[in-house]
């Protein structure tokens, strides 16, 4: 099968291109490559790709940057993604659209999962949101992950976390998410091209745990002796406003198509454990 991925070069884009590869032939586009802003450069790269599949992993995730620049942030995360709907639309090609847990949004106590509606709180939540609804608009397949807090491939915020072992860590301790492992999300992804189940899915990995909480395991995993403030979200200085509780139910794509997504625990285990072998840490 041949993939088309868009933002190939961030960090979920660049991990799926390398990881993917040895199943099909990967075709990875980065912005570098692409303005998918450009509703003329979009139809031209696809349809000159001929891909049997585009996975859609371009546009802009940093959470605070959207709320800072709501127009650039609309520009690329909905119209970007209403372009990318179009070609694949009229080209007749199954779309895959990383998506957020940020849609949600509420801060309700309970597990979000795909029947419920979404109320996003922050810019880039309604981007993205807009983004989905306009695939879902034009595009008869399509397959909308909605994942979160990712960790794996160059760019991922447990290497971030790391760097800063020397000093102090400020952490929130009261807002819930799932951390998924990157590895994980492509897993899924090469479960779920082969299928005409088209929808929208949480891909998460199972369990949820606060952002505090998080950094403490990879401490002491690690066997670090690591000292961890936490605070509660309100005494954050950020500027968009975070859901308290991001926490997704995946027991629709595992049983759509009989996955077993392993803990956020086990992955976490699993990746430490390979930055060690590879004398990252």
């Amino acid at each position: 099968m041949k993939i088309l991925i868009l933002g190939g070069k961030g960090n979920i884009g660049g991990f799926l291109s390398k990881d993917l590869e040895p199943y099909h032939d990967i075709i990875s586009v980065s912005k570098d490559d692409l303005d998918i802003t450009s509703k003329s450069s979009v139809f031209s790269i696809i349809s000159s790709k001929a891909p049997s599949i585009v996975i859609d992993a371009a546009g802009i995730s940093n959470i605070d940057y959207c709320q800072a620049n709501e127009q650039i942030s609309y520009s690329v995360n909905t119209l970007g993604t209403m372009n990318i709907a179009l070609a694949c639309s009229k080209l007749d090609i199954p779309l895959v659209y990383i998506s957020s847990a940020q849609v949600y949004g509420s801060d309700n106590t309970n597990v979000h999962s795909e029947h419920e509606n979404c109320n996003p709180i922050n810019i880039f939540g309604k981007s993205k949101l807009a983004g989905e609804n306009l695939i879902r608009t034009l595009c008869k397949k399509y397959f909308i992950l909605r994942t979160s807090w990712c960790f794996g491939g160059e760019k991922c915020f447990v290497k971030s976390i790391l760097s800063k072992r020397n000093t102090p860590i400020f952490m929130v301790a009261d807002m819930v998410v799932n951390p998924t492992y990157v590895q994980d999300l492509s897993r899924a992804i090469l479960s779920i091209i082969d299928s005409t189940s088209y929808g929208v899915y949480n891909c998460v990995n199972k369990g949820e745990t606060s952002k505090c909480d998080l950094v403490k395991y990879i401490f002491d995993l690690l066997g670090y002796d690591k000292k961890i403030i936490s605070l509660p979200k309100s005494t954050m200085d950020s500027l968009a406003p975070r859901p308290k509780n991001c926490s997704l139910a995946n027991n629709l794509i595992e049983k759509s198509f009989n996955l077993e997504i392993p803990s956020w625990e086990e992955s976490m285990n699993i990746y430490l454990n390979g930055l060690i072998d590879k004398n990252i840490l």
